[in-house]
């Protein structure tokens, strides 16, 4: 039985339980701890500053801090980290509290490439710039801060299923050495096996961040950015399923799923599917 820290963010650009904020507590509140509890040791957190002044950049940054030192202490406990966040730059949070001992891969599975930066974001939109973040192209003064985060290497990093790119953000991916893979490809099994087999091929381990919006907006919109085209759970399923025989998968972040835009809960219960398949072969180890 997999010992789990499962770790709520419940925050949107600064904003405590609005819009992707009311994700992480909308699952909870839907019986998620209870359906992990059926296969793991479970122990909850939920994270919030104790400053009460809010505001999009100190809030974010004081919860990367908080998170990472979250994720240290579950480690510590043999407690594999699951972070459930309205903001996917959390998962700059989660790869930090890892630390820097070995060599960490990350697969970015989303239907935006969260590749802007500050001087390219047209909205000037923190959560359009965490895969900057994450390797060491923005907010640098910040990373530096947090204790263990080491930017992630590009061909460390598979960005899955991205499809709603802006013009100078599609440029640096081009530029970039980050691997890539469509919806489309991850359903051609030699296509998905050549990304996967170049992410792992210089990392000990690998974190799954997912993006609720890189579930076909079919099912039902994730929120207000999903865009048409995108994954069904099995083929997420099957693609995590496969990362983890090639490389131990130790930590994931879920973020961005806005309740509000999915009434009858249908991409909720997609979701929870998803998460606890990453339950299932997530090892702190």
């Amino acid at each position: 039985m997999t010992a789990i820290q499962v770790i709520t963010v419940p925050f949107d650009a600064g904003v405590e339980g609005e819009r992707m904020g009311a994700g992480p507590d909308a699952l909870i509140a839907a019986g998620l701890l209870g359906r992990l509890g059926l296969c793991h040791d479970v122990d909850a957190v939920r994270v919030v500053p104790a400053d009460r002044w809010r505001a999009e950049l100190r809030t974010t940054f004081t919860l990367h801090h908080d998170v990472a030192q979250h994720v240290r202490r579950a480690l510590v406990a043999e407690r594999a980290p699951l972070v459930l966040s309205g903001d996917c730059n959390m998962t700059v949070a989660a790869v930090a509290g890892l630390g820097t001992g070995r060599r960490t891969g990350v697969i970015w599975i989303d239907a935006h490439g969260d590749f802007n930066t500050p001087d390219t974001d047209p909205d000037g939109y923190l959560d359009g710039q965490g895969l900057s973040m994450l390797t060491g192209r923005c907010w640098t003064a910040h990373t530096r801060s947090l204790t263990g985060f080491t930017p992630i290497l590009d061909h460390r990093v598979l960005l899955v299923a991205a499809r709603d790119l802006d013009d100078e953000e599609s440029l640096a991916l081009d530029g970039s050495d980050i691997g890539t893979l469509s919806a489309q490809e991850c359903q051609n099994p030699v296509t998905r096996g050549t990304a996967l087999a170049r992410l792992i091929a210089d990392v000990d381990r690998v974190h799954v961040h997912f993006d609720a919006d890189a579930l076909d907006p079919e099912i039902a919109p994730a929120n207000s950015y999903a865009a048409s085209g995108g994954l069904q759970p099995d083929e997420v399923i099957a693609l995590i399923s496969e990362l983890s025989a090639l490389r131990p998968v130790v930590s994931a972040t879920i973020a961005s799923w806005d309740p509000s835009f999915d009434r009858e809960a249908r991409l909720g219960r997609a979701l929870t599917e998803v998460i606890e398949a990453i339950a299932l072969v997530i090892n702190h180890s």
